[in-house]
């Protein structure tokens, strides 16, 4: 299966890792949705009323019964009264009973106003103008109008019981206003760490302080307190703690190390994430301060990047600050009754993430590296950071000579090329200690390695440093649709077997068989695990939101594993395992985006087969890369396709390949790959 990397090659192994500085199973608390700014969701959020929930008025009008209209004609026009009721509009009495019409009369209304009651169109302004008998106002009309004209129907943004968002999404500003109108009023999320910034280092001070000239006023700690604050979180002022004196005599220093422990162990009460910085990453410095703490021993692990700046970082978890909590899920088989239960444990522990080097490398690890871990420990569905492609506006070598060896994370920012392209301009100020980079940067882009330098023109992954949210960036690119040049070319698929659906049952649930014993050899291989069986009702569910009839095999296949319990984790080829409310929300974005016409006049380059729709919806997401891409079964394929075969959908490349002819045979391609590791 081809690959559309979501994030720079070079960090998979660094962002596998960085699941292990989560301490167990997610812990939610309810909160006020005033409050739920930038939290990430701890369950499913469903609409509880109609938005809007009376039928508005879509432009300045006449509100008024559309059989008052029914006989209207040029011979016969029909007149009705006009009620003006400026002085009810102005009124919190104004209600939409307390304005009822009655035949034969138009009430006249601004724009987006509720409708009177017993109103059920509207007559614009702009095309009828009221006139007058004796000082009062009527209507004519010469035409019926008919019911829902001109009229915003209820529920036509949101129905009441929609779900709104999905479990693990974090809640914007404008997600929040979505909520808010759909009359939610508090909310489940995941509970957020408490954070404190830690500086542990030999030459720096306190910014304004009074100090030697060779000492550094401290940037890093600053600047990792502004961007946490940035992101949405409170974060006290930094704190700062001094390494054992070397120079000293070596009991000295044994006291002054004994001491350091101490204190940072102390943080651990407090906190439940540190990010500490402060020390180089050079020897001799490698092993002293945070660079080699060993207070937080759980999980804890030193990662090498191969990229410079920021080459290198380590983290690690406390010991239990109180007793483990057990959380035990019933599970359900198909037919509704209980079949076990899932136990989940989470852990009171904190976790420190040390950023060693300067400025510029502890920015490049703050962006690349302490984003991610947030959102794991959020438990973010589809944890960031969100990188996107462009192409390079200028000639790399112009600033930055290529390295060899090792790839790079360079300082830049962005313009617009012709047709909406993104245009990566690379800044001349870069390495760990500079300062300018970081201060005049809006983007972080990565430059492989490799000989000899890049042309303009040439793709490169770049991430924007604001931690735009996950939807926009999608929506954006879907209009942007700059191809990446990235997918390899598939293979061809051999000849549409002639499918045996009894065989095909029996094949299903012995390939699960062996998938289930891989990943139960090492729990390390999908973090979380499968999750247990969809229900009838989910099924049903998902059968009738989708308005599809899916394969057999597939609701067999829902039946035995309703997708993966860690969304962040997995499951194949950078893809994750959906379950049936997953499915449904992400079909949900791209009927919307069909609905608004994004994708009108946009055709796709598909496989033989395969319809030349850019999204069609009668294919059915059922994997999700995190980056708007997806496997989906092909439930309207083209002359020598077959329903139900497995295709990738890309967001931002015209390609559509076919990659199985049923999820059987993608399920059994899975497990063939696995046993051969």
């Amino acid at each position: 299966m081809s690959e559309h990397p979501k994030f720079p090659a070079w960090l998979a192994y660094a962002y596998d890792l960085c699941s292990m500085t989560v301490p167990g199973a997610m812990q939610s608390e309810v909160v006020q949705i005033e409050d739920a700014l930038m939290r990430v969701t701890a369950a499913d959020v469903v609409a509880l009323r109609d938005v809007p929930s009376v039928p508005l008025a879509a432009c300045e009008g006449y509100a008024l019964r559309a059989s008052d209209t029914a006989n209207a004609s040029r011979r016969e026009p029909v007149e009705l009264s006009v009620d003006t009721m400026q002085l009810k509009l102005r009124s919190r009495a104004g209600s939409p009973a307390a304005r009822a019409i009655e035949a034969l009369w138009a009430a006249e209304i601004p724009a987006y106003t509720p409708l009177p009651e017993n109103a059920d169109a509207l007559a614009p302004k702009h095309v009828h103008r009221r006139s007058y008998k004796e000082y009062s106002p009527y209507l004519r009309l010469h035409s019926p109008l008919l019911p829902g004209h001109h009229v915003i129907a209820q529920g036509s943004e949101y129905r009441k019981g929609e779900m709104l968002l999905a479990k693990g999404e974090r809640i914007t500003a404008q997600r929040q206003a979505a909520l808010i109108a759909a009359g939610v009023c508090e909310v489940s999320v995941t509970k957020r760490p408490r954070i404190g910034v830690l500086i542990a280092g030999y030459d720096q001070v306190l910014p304004g302080d009074r100090h030697e000239s060779w000492r550094r006023p401290d940037v890093s700690g600053p600047y990792i307190r502004a961007m946490l604050r940035r992101w949405g979180y409170d974060v006290p002022p930094v704190e700062y703690l001094i390494p054992a004196d070397m120079a000293q005599p070596p009991l000295d220093v044994q006291r002054d190390e004994r001491a350091f422990r101490r204190e940072l162990a102390a943080f651990a009460q407090r906190y439940d994430l540190i990010v500490g910085a402060g020390m180089p990453v050079e020897q001799p410095f490698q092993n002293l301060g945070l660079n080699a703490q060993v207070m937080y021993s759980n999980g804890r692990a030193l990662v090498e990047i191969k990229q410079t700046p920021a080459g290198r970082f380590n983290f690690g978890r406390s010991e239990n600050r109180s007793l483990p909590k057990h959380t035990v899920l019933p599970l359900t088989r198909p037919d509704g009754t209980q079949g076990g239960s899932q136990t989940l444990t989470s852990y009171d522990q904190a976790t420190l993430i040390n950023l060693p080097g300067y400025t510029s490398a502890v920015a490049v690890l703050m962006h690349t590296i302490v984003s991610r871990v947030l959102d794991l420990l959020e438990h973010v569905a589809s944890p960031g950071p969100y990188w996107e492609t462009g192409k390079l506006a200028h000639d790399v070598a112009h600033d930055v000579v290529r390295d060899a060896a090792r790839n790079g994370m360079r300082w830049g920012n962005l313009s617009w090329g012709p047709h909406g392209e993104p245009l990566v301009h690379l800044l001349p100020f870069q390495g760990d200690e500079q300062i300018r980079g970081v201060a005049q940067a809006g983007i972080l882009a990565a430059i492989p390695a490799g000989d000899g330098a890049l042309p303009a023109g040439s793709t490169v992954q770049f991430l924007r440093l604001d931690r735009a949210g996950f939807q926009s960036r999608q929506v954006e690119a879907m209009h942007v649709a700059v191809s990446t040049g990235l997918h390899p070319q598939p293979e061809p698929l051999p000849e549409a077997p002639n499918f045996d659906s009894a065989a095909a049952s029996t094949n299903l649930r012995d390939t699960w068989k062996q998938l289930d014993d891989w990943f139960a050899a090492d729990p390390a291989r999908l973090p979380g695990g499968l999750n247990g069986p969809a229900n009838a009702d989910e099924i049903a569910t998902l059968h009738a939101l989708l308005d599809v009839t899916l394969p057999n095999e597939f609701v067999e296949s829902l039946g035995i594993h309703n997708g993966q319990a860690n969304p962040g984790a997995v499951f194949a080829d950078d893809d994750t395992l959906l379950n049936a409310r997953e499915i449904v929300a992400q079909w949900s974005i791209w009927r919307k985006l069909v609905a608004d016409g994004d994708f009108d006049d946009t055709t796709s380059e598909p496989d033989p087969g395969v319809k030349d729709d850019w999204y069609n919806l009668k294919w059915i997401p059922f994997t999700h890369d995190g980056s708007g891409n997806h496997l989906c079964l092909d439930l309207d394929p083209a002359e020598g396709g077959v329903v139900g075969q497995v295709i990738r959908v890309w967001h931002d490349d015209v390609q559509r390949e076919r990659v199985a002819w049923s999820f059987a045979q993608w399920l059994a391609q899975v497990a063939a790959e696995r046993a051969v590791r």
